[in-house]
């Protein structure tokens, strides 16, 4: 974000996904418009192999004014989005491998739309491949607007694996949008 002067350490953003302009709605497993490059992963490989989920990618017949708005650096274009059964946990993305090495204050945020106020999604997060650890548990988003969910992240290492689950109360979709994750080295 900012210029470092002298050694002192500035936060920059060390993953985005922002699920480009996608009219289609593919698997994770067919998704090939990332954001994200392969150099922001700890493992080699191209980014699908760091993909994986039960939900897909595109606008999920949206119409503009349902595309992510409302928070800072909103992409409005395609999304993620899964549709889930009620009282049925499912991961709906997960992104292994994210590269944290030499970084300290990681923290993750992303937009979500749901739809109501008993939509819940949950993140979790592993560091090498340690314990998974809850990050964000029964975050509250509505289908009114979107939501901002941010969280800190506790612990350094080489490598990050986020895991975004959903289990709504009702069979609804919920839809997110522009994960990040910022740190300082």
């Amino acid at each position: 974000k900012g210029a470092s002067t002298g050694g002192d350490p500035t936060e920059q953003t060390i993953f985005l996904e922002t699920f480009g302009s996608i009219n289609s709605t593919p698997e994770f497993n067919e998704y090939t418009k990332y954001s994200a490059t392969a150099e922001m992963f700890t493992t080699s490989g191209n980014v699908n192999t760091h993909y994986s989920g039960s939900g897909k990618i595109g606008k999920n017949s949206l119409k503009g004014v349902n595309l992510s708005s409302g928070y800072t650096d909103a992409s409005g274009l395609s999304g993620c989005f899964h549709s889930g059964s009620a009282n049925t946990e499912a991961t709906i993305l997960q992104i292994s491998d994210i590269n944290i090495t030499d970084c300290v204050n990681i923290s993750v945020s992303f937009g979500a739309l749901g739809g109501s106020k008993d939509h819940k999604v949950s993140v979790y997060y592993k560091i090498d491949g340690g314990a998974e650890t809850a990050l964000i548990t029964n975050g509250a988003i509505t289908n009114k607007s979107w939501t901002l969910l941010n969280a800190n992240i506790s612990g350094t290492g080489k490598s990050l694996t986020l895991k975004f689950k959903h289990k709504p109360s009702k069979g609804w979709t919920i839809r997110m949008d522009d994960i990040r994750v910022v740190g300082t080295k």
